[in-house]
Formats: C-alpha cells, structure tokens, sequence
C-alpha cells in the first residue's frame, strides 16, 4: 500500500504517510464523527415576559340607552371625552368670533353715510350750469337727471379721486375725478386731472 501523495510505502493498518502526512484510503474512507451539542434553553427575562402578555385596551361607556328609544352601546377610549369637549369649545369661540365681526363689521358699515366712508357727497346735487341734477345714494348708487332722462349711475371715492359711471341705453362710461368741497360743503367742484380747467361746479340742493 503506498501513500496517494508522496507515494511512500505505508502499512495496511497505518491511517497517516509517516513521510507527508497525509491520510491513507483507508483513514479517509472512515467518517468523522462530531460530538454531539447539547443545547439548552435559558430563562426569559421577566421584562420580555411581561412583553409577551396581550394588551388588554381599556374602555368606558359613554352613551346609555333612554327611556322611548334605543341607543347602541359603543365604546369610548379613555379621555376621549374630555377631548372632544375641548374640541366643541375651540369650535365655538370661533363661531362666537366669526359672529362678532360680522355684527361689527355691520354695525359700522350701516352707520357710514356711503359705501366709500364720505358721506359729504350723499344728496342731491344741482349742477350750476343748470345741465342736470344728480343724487348720490349710500349704497354707491345714483341717479342723473339730465335733458329729460333718468339715468343710473354708480360712485364710489378712492382717496382724493370720484369714480364715477354713468349707464345709457346699455353703454357705460366711466369718469375719475378730481374733487373739493366748499361753502361748508355744500359746494362741490369736479375736474379731470389731465385737464384741471375745466371745473364743473354742483350746490346742494335744499
């Protein structure tokens, strides 16, 4: 018998060449037998014990059944009551809010004289010229009253300037104007910026 890899003789019953080592046919042929591992089970931590417990949610009842009706149970978290309250309060104060402003807001808008805040320019004004009369309502509504025609017009001021327009047979014209009051004002005098020459000069009508 003799070695697979240095080719040195070797005895039958020998299972490594004494040259190189290496194991015979016959040592290779036999299985190695591992020692066998014992396991064994170590002790779960209480903590993780505790974990491993199903939660068990806790709930109250909110809403009870009353006398000529029937009203489900349903189950309610926990302070979930005192969060919805919280959440019906903030919802009204705001509506109280809301509703407040709007009553202001109303409140002074009713006791402005116009729709712009100027309530110099509410009446009826006489052209000097004799050209027309023209009424200035508060809403920022009017009404002209020239050659035999009534015709609608609207106003309103934006600082020192009248916007005014004036409707004829479906058409619409739009002036803005220059103004000033005199004579404690019941005179009022118009010009186009461009051209302040030409002045139209109107009195309050009594």
């Amino acid at each position: 018998m003799f070695c697979r890899s240095c080719g040195e003789g070797v005895q039958p019953d020998v299972k490594f060449c004494e040259k190189c080592g290496t194991a015979t046919q016959q040592a290779a042929a036999q299985p190695v037998q591992q020692p066998a591992q014992q396991v064994t089970q170590q002790p779960i931590p209480e903590a993780i014990h505790q974990y491993q417990q199903p939660l068990q949610p806790q709930y109250q009842q909110t809403v009870q059944p009353q006398a000529g009706g029937y009203y489900p149970q349903y189950p309610v978290a926990a302070g979930g009551g005192k969060k919805m309250a919280l959440i019906i309060a903030l919802i009204a104060v705001v509506l109280i809010t809301a509703v407040t402003l709007v009553l202001v807001f109303t409140v002074f808008r009713g006791s402005s004289s116009s729709s712009d805040g100027d309530e110099r320019f509410v009446g009826t004004w006489e052209d000097t010229l004799g050209m027309g009369t023209y009424v200035y309502r508060r809403d920022g509504t009017g009404t002209a009253e020239m050659f035999g025609m009534s015709l609608p017009f609207t106003w309103s001021v934006d600082g020192d300037r009248l916007n005014f327009t004036i409707n004829f047979m479906g058409f619409s014209e739009t002036e803005i104007m220059a103004f000033e009051f005199t004579n404690n004002n019941n005179t009022l005098r118009t010009w186009d910026p461009a051209n302040p020459r030409v002045v139209e000069e109107f009195r309050r009508a009594r």
